[in-house]
């Protein structure tokens, strides 16, 4: 970054910053650092800076820096719960991309300083991290590395087994307490004051004073090591210490990341309306082709900001009455008769469904195509018994495609008593005939014939439709035409919409685009569906146009779903903090119609809000957010379902288990119960007399890796230097896993 760009970055950090201050952001003064991607991923690996060194975050290094490289993921920025706060910019960022940064951190800023959460956190917690790599640096020269980093995975494969009721119960401190703890004499402070501390306590078991020692279960494993280890040297305890006050450290962010951080799926021969023509979904997807789509309304279009593709994943194809057909994930969204949303999953055999009728989108100048045909009318007899419409036809302007369909009719079709009617071998001509008409406001029906042919079915006011935007060239199939209007003038409106007749349950890849402004686009004859503060705040900025853009497709990459064996939390928690603000407004969601919400619809004062969130801010982490404001509207706006492994045409395969909104909510809680850690509770320190641990799993339901569990259960054995056992739950039976040093044992209780 050159001084002019530093220059640039500095004044608009200070807008910004301004910016955050009007929207009532409280915020601890912000230090921002630009620095190479490389220290971006080293800061993202070791969670701290200055932090000891170890093998693991070396791992975790080059798996950031290989994810990177090949396009799957980006760090945009790294911010540190300090006082004064610290965050670093990549500078291989756009300044709209730092922008958006700024913003965000600032975001963080102000949680980090509000949240009761991370009341109790160290603000000095880098400078304390930083001596704790120093001492272990001076153990390494002392007993050597390798004894250290021994010792290190030992500890490390246990970083989590703390006990996190410790940090739960936070009150705040009044402004009194807080002048108090101020002015109260502060003894002096050196770099060994938590090691004097860990000095104090009592080295080796204690003698029980009841039979059973500990005499209640104990959670807090690291500690209890610390403490209780009989044979562990001084400074071996010190190390569990500083990884024991390190994790507690951070707790609160674990506890936060989805309030914190505040695409459906088509196959690829959906044929999408689009300012180019009908194109393929995989297509546009591929090749990752910035145009507008048709999004369901007479010639509304709107661009697309992203692209998406999942391999391999389970599909639903619905097929209705009148033969439109199409296949998406599971999650994948449609349009009802009602102007109601619903799951491919979701929608029933006699739902009625909507039809994306008349959009009338078609490009405006002719395909440059070599293969574009000199003599319309002397190459339709070919091309009416290939298996499809040539791509350059689907690509041309709205005369060119009707002069074609008109020739295609002369050729294959009838016209009389019956109506209009196309005969094809293809099907695959068959559905894209469909499509084309109902972009003319035509609609018709596929029937299947015995003879294997496929007719496309045109009557009613269809018909009449045809005869004015269509029509046919050969007189004497104009005339049939003209016959079956005039004597038809009952002629009534048409009902756009179509029954659901089948569902078939498939295996396919899928794509989708993210469209702007509507969240909708037209594909097969159907209209299918597609972080907090950082969006208010850019939104507010004097950005250029260009930069708009830029941001909306930014904005839009970062709040992706996610996978659906995974949730974005940056999405989840986005749309959960964007419903609390609407619905303490007294507001409906645009992009979600109010019939679709099945919670209590609220009408508050507008303003009412940014109070509120301001309160959930200050007083929710996670598990009480979801507890509290997760509602059934908001589970099916972010297509969310419970899943399980099940075998399906005699393979293993991921299959929907549970869409109730309940189901889904309890089980992302339970889910967070520990931090989806199992739970792990010291039970007797002197098991059969021996000197021997015992701990027990607190059994949810779901059993313990037994390679996972082996590899640790040795580590436990290297700290407490005798036979340790733990007793879980497998296949509804207890068990007691041991290991003495050198094996790994299993027997059932």
């Amino acid at each position: 970054m050159n001084r002019s760009e530093q220059a640039e970055l500095e004044r608009w950090i200070e807008i910004i910053t301004e910016k955050a201050a009007e929207y009532g952001l409280d915020t601890y003064p912000t230090h921002f650092e630009v620095v190479p991607d490389h220290v971006i991923y080293e800061l993202g690996s070791y969670s701290l800076p200055a932090r000891f060194s170890h093998w693991t975050f070396g791992r975790d290094y080059h798996r950031q820096k290989t994810s990177y490289e090949y396009g799957m993921s980006k760090i945009y920025e790294i911010v540190f719960n300090t006082d004064p706060c610290q965050a670093f910019l990549m500078d291989s960022n756009s300044m709209l991309s730092h922008k958006f940064v700024v913003a965000h951190v600032l975001g963080h800023n102000d949680f980090f300083k509000n949240n009761v959460y991370f009341e109790h956190t160290d603000r000095r917690m880098i400078e304390k991290v930083r001596l704790h790599g120093n001492r272990i640096r001076r153990y390494e020269e002392e007993f050597g590395p390798l004894v250290v980093e021994e010792f290190l995975d030992a500890v490390l494969s246990i970083e989590e087994h703390f006990d996190t009721g410790l940090t739960t119960s936070f009150r705040r401190k009044s402004a009194e307490q807080h002048e108090s703890d101020r002015r109260r004499p502060k003894k002096s402070s050196t770099e060994f004051d938590d090691l004097w501390d860990v000095m104090q306590t009592s080295v080796g078991p204690e003698k029980p004073t009841a039979r059973k020692f500990p005499p209640e279960p104990d959670k807090d494993l690291i500690g209890f090591l610390r403490d209780h280890a009989p044979d562990l040297e001084k400074w071996q305890r010190d190390i569990l210490n500083m990884i024991r006050e390190e994790m507690i450290y951070f707790i609160p962010q674990m506890r936060t990341k989805i309030i914190n951080e505040g695409w459906a799926c088509a196959t690829k021969d959906s044929l999408l309306v689009t300012e180019q023509g009908l194109l393929r979904l995989d297509t546009i997807v591929n090749e990752r082709q910035a145009l507008a789509v048709a999004s369901g309304k007479p010639g509304a279009k709107h661009p697309i900001t992203d692209f998406h593709k999942e391999e391999n994943v389970p599909t639903i194809r619905i097929k209705t009455r009148r033969g439109y057909t199409i296949e998406g994930g599971l999650e994948h969204r449609v349009q009802l008769a009602d102007g109601s949303w619903a799951f491919l999953k979701d929608v029933l055999d006699g739902e009625s469904i909507a039809l994306a009728y008349g959009t009338e989108v078609w490009p405006q100048e002719p395909v440059a195509t070599s293969h574009a045909m000199e003599s319309l009318g002397a190459n339709l007899e070919a091309c009416a018994r290939t298996e499809n419409i040539p791509d350059a036809i689907l690509r041309s302007p709205r005369s060119v495609v009707a002069a074609f369909l008109s020739g295609l009719f002369d050729a294959d079709g009838y016209a009389g008593k019956a109506g209009v009617i196309l005969s094809t071998a293809s099907e695959e001509m068959a559905g894209t005939v469909q499509v084309l008409l109902l972009n003319f406001g035509i609609l018709c029906t596929q029937r299947k014939q015995s003879d294997g042919c496929t007719q496309v079915h045109i009557t009613g006011a269809s018909a009449k439709r045809f005869q004015s935007e269509i029509g046919f060239e050969l007189d004497r199939k104009g005339e049939a035409l003209d016959t079956y209007v005039n004597e038809h003038h009952w002629f009534k409106a048409e009902e756009t919409t179509d029954e659901i007749v089948a569902r078939e349950q498939r295996t396919n890849d899928v794509y989708d685009i993210t469209v702007e402004t509507a969240h909708a686009y037209v594909a097969n004859g159907f209209v299918n569906h597609n972080s907090f503060w950082h969006e208010r705040i850019m939104t507010d900025l004097p950005l250029t146009p260009e930069e708009h853009l830029e941001f909306r497709k930014l904005h839009s990459s970062v709040l992706s779903p996610g996978s659906p064996m995974s949730i974005n939390p940056y999405y989840v928690g986005y749309n959960i903090l964007r419903d609390i603000e609407r619905r303490w407004n007294g507001e409906e969601d645009p992009d979600f119609p109010e019939s679709n919400w099945h919670d209590e619809k609220l009408t508050r004062p507008t303003g009412e809000g940014l109070k509120k969130l301001f309160e959930v801010r200050t007083d929710e982490c996670d598990t009480t957010l979801l507890r509290k404001y997760m509602t059934q509207g908001l589970v099916d706006k972010l297509d969310m379902y419970t899943y399980r492994l099940q075998e399906v045409n005699g393979e293993k395969a991921w299959v929907v288990q549970d869409t109730n909104w309940r189901s889904v909510r309890d089980t992302l809680l339970d889910g967070m119960t520990n931090f989806g850690i199992p739970i792990i509770y010291v039970d007797d320190a002197d098991y059969h007399r021996r000197g021997e641990l015992l701990l027990t799993h607190a059994y949810d339901g779901k059993p313990l890796d037994q390679e996972y569990t082996s590899r640790t259960l040795k580590y436990l054995h290297f700290l407490w230097k005798r036979p340790v056992h733990l007793q879980t739950i497998r296949d509804d039976k207890p068990i007691l896993l041991s290991h003495d040093g050198e094996n790994f044992t299993e027997q059932a209780l």
